[in-house]
């Protein structure tokens, strides 16, 4: 079992995109972090940490965390951070003995433009490429690797994808590219799946498949059915997943625990009703009553999550099915011609 912790929803970034940046600036405790966890220690195999920023915890957090998990579990427990490494860059003596632990690893972020902005002492300032080169050279100088990172896309940076990429490819790394989620500041501005598979086709005639993480994840996915990832669309990931979060409400879905509030937490929050999942899920059955009878059900129906953001962000529905029956069929036939140029030890 994964468990996804976000251990406080601090941060020292001011993107305009942030899905959590709306949310109260509560913080776990390590006591209330190890008594969530308490449950699930027999199947635990990975924590994954996000935010907020989760470097906005102390070291002693973490290392305390692997103490515990050495401690209390008999298999291996290893932990991944994505973090915006903005702390570690300002301290590197801070953080070196957590992020060059052999059970720790990070994944960083970048985009191209504006949106992602980091909070210094003279204001709020756009996340520069020569500022993101810095922190991977710094990183890799304590740590001894460059991490990987995400580049959240939307309609105004989708043209620098491949620019991104050819950044990935320099330093011998991947990048995983994620869509904007409609919630936060993010939540006037979807962008659909459909639009994520057409730059998937970019990405794989352009010559760039092995240094991009999702596109062959969701192409596994869409012709195995079979997933052996974290998350991206797993219509059944609250019976193998588990979200923990700063104001202690326990979720089965990452997406979920940005949408915390009153209203919500009567609904999802599984320390109360542990049912609460289960009538989501039902509710969510899929994005209307045709998708029972689509050969797409399992690709545009495959989260629960996300049929529900599509519902609610999508007012041409017809037009949303047919482009999504479009690029589907596209991305797999561009797939197979280019099968050959996948790198598969890296899948």
């Amino acid at each position: 079992m994964d468990i996804l912790i976000n251990p406080t929803n601090k941060c020292n970034f001011a993107c305009t995109f942030c899905s959590a940046a709306e949310l109260p600036a509560n913080t776990l405790s390590f006591q209330d972090t190890i008594k969530l966890l308490a449950p699930y220690k027999k199947n635990l195999k990975r924590l994954i940490f996000n935010g907020g920023d989760p470097l906005m915890m102390s070291p002693e957090y973490y290392l305390s965390l692997i103490k515990w998990c050495e401690h209390e579990i008999d298999n291996p427990v290893y932990l991944s951070l994505t973090t915006n490494l903005w702390d570690f860059y300002l301290n590197p003596n801070k953080w070196k003995a957590l992020l060059s632990h052999e059970k720790v690893g990070i994944t960083t972020s970048f985009q191209y433009g504006d949106d992602r902005r980091v909070i210094t002492p003279t204001g709020v300032k756009p996340y520069t490429e020569d500022k993101f080169r810095k922190v991977l050279e710094l990183f890799y100088f304590i740590a001894g690797y460059y991490p990987t990172f995400i580049y959240v896309v939307d309609y105004k940076n989708e043209n620098d994808i491949i620019k991104a990429l050819k950044l990935a490819k320099e330093y011998k790394i991947r990048c995983r590219i994620n869509k904007k989620v409609s919630v936060g500041r993010a939540s006037n501005d979807y962008y659909p799946r459909y639009r994520i598979f057409e730059q998937y086709i970019k990405i794989i005639e352009a010559g760039y498949i092995n240094y991009e993480m999702n596109c062959c994840t969701t192409l596994k996915h869409i012709f195995t059915n079979k997933k052996d990832y974290c998350c991206d669309y797993d219509r059944n990931c609250c019976n193998h997943m588990v979200v923990i979060n700063p104001d202690k409400s326990v979720v089965s879905c990452c997406f979920l625990s940005q949408m915390v509030n009153e209203y919500n937490k009567k609904r999802y929050d599984m320390s109360i009703d542990t049912n609460n999942k289960y009538a989501f899920a039902k509710e969510n059955h899929s994005i209307k009553p045709e998708c029972l009878t689509c050969n797409n059900f399992d690709i545009c129906n495959s989260c629960r999550m996300y049929i529900k953001e599509v519902k609610d962000s999508i007012e041409n529905m017809d037009e949303y099915c047919v482009k999504m029956k479009y690029y589907t069929e596209k991305l797999r036939k561009t797939f197979m011609s280019h099968i050959n140029e996948i790198d598969y030890r890296e899948y």
